[in-house]
């Protein structure tokens, strides 16, 4: 008798993050000091998959008035509401039962705090492994991440449930619970992941004969209040050209360790006032950091974002910053204790990885809170049900040369107009794994492979979007650094920009790809990797060169660091706009007039405040610093401060016009077509009001922009209760980029035009089984996964399994009951917008054959029959 396994989407999972006693030291409850009460509690959430015998640790902390933390995991009293579904121990491990859902509770001392756990009948399938590098010097370490492919179709981060090993130990060596790998010769090695259930994830890594030639610090030097600390990062830069983080590997010592010291690899604590060189040591490099002990004390603390809503389901980070008593800020949300005042709304990490997330779990208002030295904020966070309508990614074309990085981010449009980076939340896709790779993709980075034109696609919630990315052969030819000036003054920092050509000539930015260097770190450093790459600040009056390095070619550029300081009155504070709607946001800027006459960009350096912050915000986040954010009706001044130099007012006024739109979602339907000029998409341009109440006024003008490779075209839509609708046919090949605008607003999407809509389904084969003196074993299985790239339904007629007979001229011979046509079998008859399916085949007998197929058959309402899409299993293949 033959048996199917069917695999459909069922449930998303959370992952498991372990919790780790919070900051403030010493964390003792209130038996020796009676006055210190036990404010709230924080649970561990469960991050990753559950399926029914899984285990998992989960920790309490507790949160006392006087802002420590104590891990009170073995205090608590802990309960399931379900324990069909799952029970859980007296110390906090809880075991997966059944499928289903149900809540874990810890309580004690009349608080309690709650997660969801869901268990599900997803199965893991596939495991991909990687590291950020692809290759160490020996004696380096880079620790590898595994990623599971589940049944139904999500992947989730298994690093913590699989067994790490390395295929000679002689090459390098990978600790088997972290997979911490270390290089301990040149040469080869291929690393295994392993899970209980006997899946395998391999990949293959390189230790090189490069030598570590020296050591940067970001930053390069530090000013502490007393009793603060800050985090900072170590680079190792090696003989062939490439940069790592080493921070996990450093060791540090300090020229005064009652002043300022390192704890673990990378916090810096501020003891006593004073002044302190913390240096670091790896493999015979060093490299210093100047550490300053003021004695200023906390006045206050400010919070970012401010009076947030998020829809249910996402997450976000606080940032919570301090001034001191000397007109100081420093970024305190690694040291404050967070607190969320209703925890069955949204809770918030004290985790040392996680601090300041926000994990939402119900429609409701929390309140956010941060403490620290007796000095407390708040904000209100508000988890809406705002619905996903449209997901933007940026860029929807773009040509990369084989061995460069592509760029590339996805941004969810909500029914309430916000438009969020769900970057980390989208399950990303690709229909050429062997062009692109998608390990980093969550940080916005895609590896090219090979050259060839690879498709990628992010889905959300059934909504999904794509890109394309042209990946060419050609080479790098040299490097160019760009920057907005060539003199900074000193303190101040410039970001800079690396641009490769390429042979073909085209142009990239390969700012965080290249490792920087300077000629004299005393006068100028430079800093390598994530989003600060590049950014290089004066250390003292002198000139100095910048390098930049990648694929054997060199840039360089020459920068003075002049001694001219901000004239008193030299802050200048703009805004395109200061008159704002309700929801309404704007970037401002800041420019310094220095005493010799020069003029600087400092907006991403100075401190933004709002006199008013319940009626406007503004962002002190990297990478968002000086965005303003209308909340409510009234008027507020911005100002901004540095160096102790402020800048002017600048008044902002908030009104409310409901009607006025504030964002805009373009979806085409479907997102895939034939290229013949006669398949239709349909184009549907959303404004969307301040206002759930509000009404965009038929006629509103939007412009749509139509780009086909080197062709442009411009589209003047009108809206229709508040839709603007285009119908979009295409003698394209390749992707069709959508850009409507209205005003300042802007949204972009994708349309693949191909000859073939085969390109939007994509298909992996596993199998679990044994094949020996060319027979197949009973119990043998295989697997093929299928998913829908686009939006866009195709109709599944059939599934037929088979194998072909070699004592019959090898003729295709049907298994039992194929082919399959049943709705359990076919997905319910159709592959729907970004689905995830899959069928499997357990043999009961032995069977005398090497070669297995799947097949599916697939058809479209508009083109008909589509070319079958077939899983082959050729278990003789070498």
């Amino acid at each position: 008798m033959h048996r199917v396994k069917n695999f459909l989407s069922f449930v998303v999972f959370f992952f498991f993050l372990a919790l780790l006693q919070g900051c403030g030291g010493g964390g003792g409850g209130g038996d020796d000091a009676p006055s210190v009460r036990l404010v709230s509690l924080e649970l561990s959430s469960i991050d990753s998959a559950l399926e029914v015998g899984d285990e998992r640790q989960l920790r309490a902390a507790g949160l006392y008035s006087n802002s420590t933390a104590e891990d009170l995991s073995t205090r608590v009293t802990w309960s399931v509401d379900d324990e069909s579904v799952a029970t859980v121990s007296g110390s906090g491990l809880l075991t997966a039962l059944a499928v289903g859902t149900t809540t874990v509770r810890a309580s004690l001392d009349g608080l309690s705090a709650q997660r969801s756990a869901t268990v599900s009948p997803a199965s893991l399938q596939a495991i991909s492994i990687s590291a950020p590098v692809s290759r160490v010097a020996v004696g380096i370490s880079t620790r590898f991440s595994a990623v599971g492919l589940y049944s139904d179709g999500q992947r989730r981060d298994i690093s913590d449930q699989v067994a790490w090993s390395v295929s000679d130990l002689n090459v390098a060596t990978i600790d088997p619970d972290s997979g911490l790998l270390t290089g301990a010769a040149e040469g080869e090695v291929t690393v295994t992941a392993s899970e209980d259930g006997g899946l395998n994830g391999t990949a293959e890594f390189t230790v090189s004969p490069a030598t570590l030639q020296g050591l940067q610090v970001n930053p390069a030097s530090l000013s502490l209040a007393r009793g603060t600390s800050r985090l900072v990062a170590v680079t190792g830069i090696f003989s062939d050209g490439s940069n790592q983080n080493v921070t996990e590997q450093v060791g540090w010592s300090s020229s005064a360790e009652n002043l300022a010291v390192v704890t673990g690899s990378s916090l810096v604590e501020a003891l006593e006032q004073g002044t302190a060189t913390l240096t670091a040591s790896l493999e015979g490099e060093q490299v210093d950091l100047a550490v300053t002990v003021t004695d200023a004390d906390l006045v206050s603390l400010s919070l970012t974002p401010v009076n947030a809503s998020i829809p249910l389901g996402l997450s976000l980070r606080y940032v919570a910053q301090g001034t001191f008593t000397d007109g100081s800020v420093q970024d305190l949300s690694d040291l404050v204790t967070w607190t969320s005042s209703d925890q069955t709304v949204a809770v918030i990490s004290n985790s040392s990885s996680s601090r300041g997330r926000v994990d939402t779990l119900a429609l409701g208002t929390s309140t956010i809170t941060a403490v620290a030295d007796g000095v407390a904020q708040s904000t209100d966070l508000t988890v809406d049900d705002a619905q996903l309508t449209s997901i933007d990614l940026e860029p929807t074309q773009q040509t990369v040369a084989n061995g460069s990085d592509a760029t590339i981010r996805a941004f969810g449009q909500y029914t309430d107009g916000s438009r969020i980076d769900i970057g980390s939340s989208v399950n990303w896709n690709t229909g050429s794994p062997g062009l692109i790779d998608l390990t980093l993709v969550a940080d916005g980075r895609i590896r090219t492979l090979a050259q060839g034109e690879a498709l990628v696609t992010a889905e959300l919630d059934g909504i999904s979007s794509l890109a394309n990315i042209s990946v060419t052969d050609a080479i790098l030819t040299s490097i160019s650094i760009e920057s907005a000036a060539t003199s900074l003054a000193d303190g101040t920092s410039l970001k800079l920009i690396a641009r490769g050509q390429f042979s073909d000539d085209s142009s990239q930015d390969i700012s965080d790809q290249v490792t920087w260097e300077t000629s004299d770190s005393s006068v100028l450093t430079v800093v390598n990797g994530g989003a600060e790459a590049g950014t290089i600040t004066g250390q003292r009056p002198e000139t100095a060169t910048i390098f930049a390095r990648f694929g054997g070619e060199i840039g360089q550029e020459i920068f003075t660091v002049s001694p001219a300081v901000i004239e008193n009155d030299g802050l200048l504070i703009m805004s395109p706009k200061t008159d704002l709607n309700v929801n309404e946001g704007v970037q401002a800027s800041a420019q310094a007039t220095y005493s010799d006459g020069s003029v600087q960009d400092v907006t991403n350096q100075v401190n933004w405040t709002s006199s008013q912050v319940s009626i406007a915000s503004v962002d002190n986040t990297q990478g968002n610093k000086g965005r303003i954010r209308a909340l409510s009706v009234g008027e507020t001044q911005i100002r901004a401060s540095i160096s102790g130099v402020q800048s002017n007012n600048l008044p902002v006024t908030v009104t409310q016009n409901p009607d006025l739109p504030i964002a805009l979602t373009v979806r085409p339907q479907p997102n895939i077509i034939v290229n013949d000029g006669n398949d239709p998409s349909d184009i549907r341009i959303n404004v969307i009001p301040a206002l759930p109440s509000g009404t965009v006024a038929d006629g509103t003008t939007v412009m749509l922009t139509i780009n086909e490779g080197e062709t442009e075209r411009m589209e003047s839509l009108s809206t229709n209760d508040g839709v603007a609708s285009y119908t979009l046919r295409s003698n394209h090949t390749g992707v069709v980029t959508l850009t409507a605008t209205l005003g300042d607003l802007t949204s972009r999407a994708g349309v693949l035009a191909t000859p073939n809509l085969e390109n939007a389904i994509i298909a992996q084969g596993l199998s679990q089984a044994v094949y020996e003196n060319d027979t197949l074993k009973a119990d043998s299985i295989f697997v093929l996964l299928v998913r829908n790239l686009s939006n866009r339904v195709f109709n599944v007629d059939r599934i037929s399994i088979q194998y072909l007979d070699p004592n019959n001229d090898n003729q295709a011979v049907q298994f039992p009951g194929s082919p399959f046509t049943s709705p359990e079998a076919t997905s319910n008859g159709d592959l729907t917008a970004g689905e995830f399916t899959s069928i499997g085949y357990q043999l009961d007998n032995d069977i005398e054959a090497s070669v297995y197929e799947i097949i599916y058959e697939f058809s479209d309402d508009t083109v008909g029959t589509l070319q079958p899409l077939r899983g082959r299993f050729d278990f003789a293949a070498p």
